[in-house]
Order: C-alpha cells, then sequence, then structure tokens
C-alpha cells in the first residue's frame, strides 16, 4: 500500500467587513479553533492531548514574561524563545 503524504494549500482567510480578523481572536479561541480543526482531520487522540498541553505551556510562558497573548501580536521569537 504507497505511503500517504500531506499535501498544504495556502488559501487567504475572507474576512467580512464590520467583523474582527481572526488573527485578532483571543489566544484561548485561536486554540479551540486549532484542536477543532485537528480532530477534523483526524489527528490522533495522544497529538491532540500533545497540542492542548503544549499550547497551554505557551501561554503560561506568554503570561509569566508578560507577553501578548493575542494571537495577533504573537512573533516567531516569542516562539522561538
Amino acid at each position: 500500500m504507497p505511503r500517504i503524504t500531506n499535501r498544504l494549500t495556502f488559501s487567504p482567510v475572507p474576512v467580512t467587513p464590520g467583523m474582527p480578523h481572526p488573527a485578532s481572536q483571543e489566544y484561548d479561541l485561536a486554540q479551540e479553533l486549532f484542536i477543532r480543526d485537528r480532530k477534523l482531520m483526524n489527528a490522533r487522540p495522544q497529538t491532540i492531548r500533545w497540542y492542548t498541553q503544549h499550547l497551554r505551556y505557551f501561554k503560561s510562558y506568554l503570561l509569566c514574561c508578560n507577553l501578548p497573548t493575542a494571537p495577533s501580536e504573537i512573533t516567531l521569537d516569542m516562539v522561538e524563545d
């Protein structure tokens, strides 16, 4: 049986006038949406637990360092630190 490969595609998120851009949503909502997406992609339960745990750790890190938690304000440097 051939191996299944994931193919990622990019499509811009449509923004409805008067509605906040998805990037301005709060961290918890963004995390919930990400986890829901992983479940729809049939991620294993262990993977879902790993994502959930590490996203909580990351939020704790941001709060401890007095860094912003709004997804639109999180930078690559914050993630790499």
